[in-house]
C-alpha cells in the first residue's frame, strides 16, 4: 500500500471522475446540421493519467475536426493513416508531451488522451456535421449522449477491449445543449426527449437545455418539410458539391398490393421498461394495419428464438381473433440479445414464394450486426428496423437496412411510435414507378452516392460533385419536379464539401478509401486524428501513466431500472442464452436443448407448471407440446385416429368431418409455406403429445421447429 494517498475524486466503486461535463451546440441551416461538442476533463490526482473515452455520435454524422486546450493553448488535430497516427501519438507521449488520438470503430469514436498531468485539465472540442433527410415531413435531429450496455462480444463490431464502452452505475455527467435553427419558426420545433426552453428571435428559433445529465438522446423535431425537394450546393476546389433531397410524389387513393411481413420482436432483458411497452404498442398498431389477404409471421427473440405463429399466416377473421393473444406474449423475458442468429432464423423461414419483408423491433443493443449486413442481404428480404428506447442504438441497424433495401426508424419514449410503424407499413406497400431520374442540366458528375428512389412517396438523399453549378430536376415517369437550389454560405463551404465527401467513402475500398479520407481529413476505420501539445523542455509530463477509462452514464430506464444492470452486465459477453435465476429455470434451460421426444420426464414433473409461469410457455423454438390438452380437442383427434390411423395422410377436410372447431381449422388453413399434411401433423403433435400411440416414429423430426412452436401457441 502506498505511504501517502493523494487527494482524488472517486465514485463509490473506486472509478476516477475524469470527465467533468459535456456541452453541445447545434446549428441547423436547411437540412445541413453542424455540431460542436465540448468535453471537459480533469485529472483529480497527482499521477499522470492516460484517459480513454468512447463516445457516441449521430449515425450519419461526419467528424470534421478535433482540437484540445491544455495549459491555456489550443492544438488542432490532423488525420493520418491509422498506423502513422498511432506512432505519432506514442512518440509524443514518450517525449513527455500531451497527445490526443481519436479513432473510429464499431460506429463509435474513442478519444485517447496521453500524458494528462496531475491536477491538469483538458478541454476537447469536436466539430461534426450531418446531412439529414425529412421523414414524413419532419426533420429529426438526434444527439446521443451515452452508450447503453450491449450484448455480445465487442470484437464482433471491430471494437478492441480497450475501446469497448463500460457503464458505471454511479457515473453522472453534467450536460447542456443549445441549438439555433435558422429561418425556422418556433411553432415548427419540439423537443420530446427533454424539458427545453424555446425562443424565436431575428427569424430563428433558439433551443436550450440546462441542468441535464448524459442519460438519454436529445431529440429535436422540426416539421414543415412536406413535399420538400431541394439541392444544397457549394463551389469548392473547382467542383460543385451537392446534397440533393428528392422525393417521389405519393400515390393518391388506396394501394391494393398485399403486405407479407415477418415480425421479429426483441424480448431480451434490455428491452425492459418503456421499450417493451413501446414494442407492444407498435405490434398492436401494425396488426391493425393488416388487411385480409396480407400475411404475417410473429417471432420473439432474446437468447432463444420463440415462434409465436407457425410461420406466415394469411390474415383473415380467424387470425385476427388470435392477435390479442400474440401481443400478450411480448415481454422482456428472454435474456440476452442474439440479434444476428434471430435475423438469420427469420430470414430463412419458408415464404411460399411471397415477397416478404422483415420488421425488426429492438433497442439495437447488440454487437456484430453491421459485420453480417452483407451476408443477411443475400437472404433476399428487406429489413425495416424500428429502434426503440431512450438511447436507441441505430448505427449498425441503419447499415443493415441500407444493405437489404429497407429503411431504419428510431423512436424515443415520448415520440409517436404509432406514426413510425405506419410509415414503415406505407413504405412496404409502396408502388414502384416506371422510371425516375435526377437530371443535372447537362453538368458532368465526377461521382454520386445514393440512388433515386423507385417507389411512390419514398425519399432519398443524393450527394456528389459535378463540374459546374446547375439546377437539378427530378423526373418521374416523364413528369419534371424541379429542386429548389440552396447555396451554401461561404463560411460553411469547406465543411459542407467534406461532409459530402464522407458519403463517397461507401463507394471506395482499400488504398483509394484511405487516400480519399486523408485528402478530405476524415476519420474512418483506417485513419485517425492526432493532436499533440508540445511542452517546453522544463515542463514535460514525467511519469508512468495510469490508464483510466471514462465510464458511460446509465441510460434512463435501461432494462426497466438500474438494479437489473448488475445481473445483465455480469454475464460473459459470449453467453449464448439467458442465465437461469433458479433451479427450475436451470432445469428448463437444459430442457430447451433436448429433442421434443425427450421432454416427457420434465413435463411430468410437478415443477413443470410453475416453471412455465415463470419463464413463458414458449421459451424455445423447440419447446414441447402440452401433455394436458383441452379435453374436447383431444377427444376429437382421438376419434379421428380410430377412423384413420395413418396420421400422415390426414387433411383439413377430415378434421372438419369429426367436428373440430372451425376457428382451429381456419387458422391452420391460414398458415402458408408448408404442405397441408405437415400442418395437420403438427396440430396433432401439439394437442396429443409427441409420445401418443399411433403417431409415426419420426413424426416430430419431420416437423419444422417454426411450425411446431407456433402451432402450440395457436392450439391452446
Amino acid at each position: 500500500m502506498r505511504e501517502l494517498e493523494h487527494a482524488r475524486m472517486e465514485v463509490k466503486n473506486g472509478a476516477l471522475v475524469v470527465l467533468q461535463s459535456v456541452a453541445v451546440t447545434v446549428d441547423v441551416v436547411g437540412m445541413y446540421v453542424s455540431m460542436e461538442t465540448t468535453q471537459t476533463y480533469q485529472n483529480p490526482t497527482d499521477d499522470v493519467l492516460e484517459v480513454r473515452y468512447t463516445f457516441p455520435m449521430p449515425a450519419a454524422s461526419t467528424l470534421l475536426g478535433i482540437s484540445f486546450v491544455v495549459r491555456g493553448k489550443r492544438f488542432a488535430g490532423q488525420v493520418h493513416p491509422l498506423p502513422d497516427a498511432r506512432a505519432k501519438k506514442q512518440k509524443a507521449v514518450e517525449d513527455g508531451d500531451t497527445a490526443l488520438l481519436v479513432t473510429h470503430s464499431g460506429g463509435m469514436y474513442t478519444a485517447n488522451i496521453g500524458n494528462l498531468g496531475g491536477g491538469e485539465s483538458v478541454v476537447v472540442t469536436v466539430q461534426s456535421s450531418e446531412l439529414l433527410v425529412p421523414n414524413d415531413g419532419t426533420l429529426r435531429i438526434a444527439v446521443p449522449t451515452t452508450i447503453a450496455p450491449r450484448y455480445g462480444n465487442a470484437a464482433a463490431s471491430g471494437l478492441s477491449r480497450e475501446d469497448a464502452p463500460e457503464t458505471g452505475l454511479a457515473a453522472v455527467y453534467p450536460f447542456s445543449y443549445s441549438a439555433q435553427l435558422h429561418g425556422v419558426a418556433v411553432g415548427h420545433v419540439s423537443v420530446p426527449s427533454h424539458i427545453a426552453q424555446l425562443e424565436e428571435r431575428e427569424g430563428s428559433t433558439f433551443v436550450r437545455i440546462e441542468g441535464a445529465t448524459m442519460d438519454r438522446d436529445v431529440v429535436m423535431l422540426v416539421n414543415g418539410y412536406t413535399d420538400y425537394r431541394a439541392s444544397v450546393q457549394g463551389l469548392h476546389a473547382g467542383q460543385q458539391w451537392y446534397a440533393s433531397f428528392v422525393q417521389i410524389p405519393a400515390l393518391t387513393g388506396n394501394v391494393d398490393e398485399p403486405m407479407h411481413v415477418k415480425l421479429l420482436v426483441d424480448c431480451s432483458g434490455s428491452m425492459g421498461g418503456t421499450s417493451i411497452v413501446q414494442a407492444r404498442s407498435a405490434v398492436t398498431r401494425l396488426l391493425s394495419l393488416l388487411r385480409d389477404g396480407d400475411s404475417i409471421a410473429v417471432t420473439r427473440f432474446g437468447s432463444e428464438v420463440v415462434d409465436v405463429t407457425p410461420g406466415l399466416m394469411t390474415v383473415g377473421p380467424t387470425v385476427r381473433r388470435q392477435m390479442h393473444d400474440w401481443v400478450k406474449s411480448i415481454d422482456a423475458d428472454l435474456g440476452g440479445t442474439e440479434t444476428v442468429s434471430a435475423l438469420t432464423y427469420v430470414l430463412e423461414m419458408p415464404t411460399n414464394d411471397k415477397p416478404c419483408v422483415v420488421i425488426l423491433l429492438t433497442d439495437g443493443e447488440a454487437y456484430g450486426i453491421a459485420a453480417v449486413a452483407t451476408k443477411l442481404s443475400k437472404l433476399g428480404h428487406a429489413v425495416y428496423p424500428l429502434v426503440i428506447g431512450h438511447t436507441p442504438a441505430d448505427s449498425d441497424l441503419r447499415k443493415l437496412a441500407t444493405a437489404t433495401g429497407g429503411f431504419c426508424e428510431s423512436v424515443t419514449p415520448n415520440e409517436q411510435i404509432d406514426a413510425a410503424i405506419m410509415r414503415v407499413a406505407l413504405r412496404i406497400r409502396a408502388i414502384p414507378v416506371a422510371q425516375s431520374e435526377l437530371h443535372c442540366g447537362g453538368a458532368v458528375r465526377a461521382w454520386q452516392s445514393g440512388t433515386v428512389p423507385q417507389y411512390r412517396g419514398m425519399h432519398q438523399l443524393l450527394t456528389g460533385a459535378m463540374d459546374r453549378a446547375t439546377e437539378q430536376t427530378l423526373v418521374v415517369d416523364g413528369a419534371p419536379y424541379p429542386l429548389a437550389t440552396v447555396v451554401v454560405p461561404e463560411s460553411l463551404i469547406a465543411d459542407f464539401s467534406r461532409t459530402v465527401a464522407a458519403t463517397h467513402l461507401t463507394n471506395l475500398a482499400g488504398q483509394f478509401r484511405i487516400d480519399w479520407a486523408v485528402t478530405h481529413q476524415l476519420v474512418t476505420e483506417e485513419t485517425a486524428l492526432v493532436a499533440i501539445a508540445v511542452h517546453e523542455a522544463d515542463a514535460k509530463v514525467i511519469g508512468n501513466p495510469i490508464t483510466v477509462k471514462v465510464q458511460q452514464q446509465m441510460a434512463e430506464d435501461w432494462h426497466g431500472g438500474r438494479e437489473e444492470y448488475i445481473l445483465y452486465a455480469s454475464m460473459p459477453q459470449s453467453m449464448p442464452r439467458a442465465m437461469p435465476r433458479n433451479a427450475r429455470q436451470r432445469v428448463y434451460s437444459r430442457a430447451a436443448e433436448m429433442e421434443v421426444e425427450d421432454l416427457s420426464m420434465i413435463m411430468s414433473s410437478p415443477d413443470y407448471a410453475p416453471m412455465l409461469e415463470s419463464t413463458g410457455a414458449a421459451a424455445s423454438r423447440r419447446s414441447a407440446p402440452s401433455q394436458v390438452p383441452p379435453h374436447r380437442l383431444a377427444a376429437q383427434l382421438q376419434e379421428l385416429l380410430k377412423q384413420h390411423p395413418d396420421v400422415a395422410l390426414w387433411s383439413f377436410a377430415q378434421l372438419h368431418a369429426v367436428g373440430l372447431e372451425v376457428d382451429i381449422i381456419d387458422a391452420c388453413r391460414a398458415i402458408t409455406g408448408y404442405p397441408e399434411q405437415q400442418i395437420v401433423l403438427a396440430l396433432v403433435i401439439c394437442v396429443l403429445g409427441a409420445k401418443w400411440p399411433g403417431l409415426p416414429g419420426n413424426a416430430v423430426a419431420a416437423i419444422p421447429a417454426a411450425l411446431l412452436g407456433g402451432m402450440k401457441i395457436m392450439s391452446r
